[in-house]
């Protein structure tokens, strides 16, 4: 019996159930049912590390041994304030006096380390205007110092790109760097081998598309068939 069919023994059902259970026993059947979920969590976040490694498994990993031990607890979960960017937020610069359609705008997409002197980088998109094309970048901690706000919930809209498809976007970029010609069914193919689920022909043309308008690949015609390639000089900052 696990800990959810036990919790189940415990609640009653119907009016012949007259079970009245110490409190310490439903106690320890909440406290075993809450260590059956984290467990379920703990595999499902090392399942994603070993297939998204390239997309930070490591991190995942490192999160999966966290919940293992036990860090996740009810006296834990006390948000701190960002220091930094956030992976899956959009975040504008704070500027009272400026209106909002002129300022700039950074969707968070991945955080990661130098290896070289440490210090972080948050890597996603930026729109340096509301009209302007979204653009590849990466920030640093003295961006973060010029007043970056949080404006996730805000930004949510039609006028903001998703968040999951700015990380699969990315994460597309990263295949694309690896070189070859990437045409429409390339990267539905390449969604099958990544697991993004419910993709087809019309997401792959939007990728490329934002992709394109991002500066990160260039189109080819040959014979009637449009394909791409990364380019060399774009998207890059």
């Amino acid at each position: 019996m696990n800990a959810r069919e036990r919790l189940q023994t415990m609640v009653r059902t119907d009016r012949g159930s007259m079970t009245v259970w110490p409190e310490s026993e439903v106690a320890s059947a909440l406290d075993a049912y809450r260590d059956e979920v984290l467990a379920e969590v703990t595999t499902w976040l090392v399942k994603k590390a070993r297939g998204f490694r390239a997309m930070g498994g490591e991190m995942r990993a490192a999160l999966a041994s966290k919940v293992d031990r036990g860090a996740v607890r009810p006296d834990n979960l006390r948000m701190l304030p960002a220091d930094f960017f956030e992976p899956g937020h959009t975040y504008t610069v704070n500027e009272p006096f400026t209106a909002p359609e002129i300022r700039p705008h950074f969707q968070c997409v991945a955080v990661a380390i130098h290896p070289t002197t440490g210090n972080r980088r948050a890597f996603g998109f930026e729109q340096r205007t509301a009209n302007a094309p979204w653009a590849s970048a990466s920030l640093r901690d003295e961006e973060w110092a010029d007043g970056w706000v949080d404006v996730t919930e805000e930004t949510s809209g039609p006028a903001a790109p998703d968040n999951d498809a700015v990380a699969r976007r990315a994460h597309l970029a990263r295949a694309i760097r690896q070189g070859g010609r990437w045409k429409s069914g390339t990267v539905v193919r390449w969604y099958e081998e990544q697991g993004y689920e419910g993709l087809g022909p019309n997401a792959a043309r939007n990728d490329l598309a934002a992709l394109r308008r991002a500066g990160v690949i260039v189109p080819h015609d040959e014979k009637g068939v449009r394909w791409y390639s990364l380019a060399r000089q774009g998207g890059a900052r």
